[in-house]
């Protein structure tokens, strides 16, 4: 796994009331030591307001289908610690500006 890779993570809904498998961003160095990555949340895009701390990543971008993503998505600052399961991939030059 390295930096700037979209993998599927199991990760807590907000109430702490479960889990799911949810796509997420790796920010973590590739240097890192250990199995903890730090990762950015990925959510589906439904037309909200994307605040400055969060990435757009819309289906009509012409890279778009190398996220390998179903939809226009949202990458947000939100951080968690989990062992991942690498499963996806995000084009070079969307992880350059998100991770840079």
């Amino acid at each position: 796994m390295r930096r700037g890779e979209i993998v599927l993570a199991v990760l807590p809904f907000t109430d702490l009331s479960g889990q799911k498998h949810r796509p997420a961003l790796i920010v973590s160095s590739d240097s890192r030591i250990g199995d903890d990555v730090l990762v950015a949340f990925v959510t589906s895009y439904h037309g909200q307001v994307v605040f400055s701390t969060e990435v757009l990543l819309l289906d009509s971008d012409a890279d778009f289908s190398q996220t390998r993503l179903k939809r226009s998505s949202v990458i947000k600052a939100v951080l968690f610690w989990e062992k991942l399961e690498h499963c996806l991939s995000i084009s070079c030059s969307k992880s350059i500006s998100v991770c840079a």
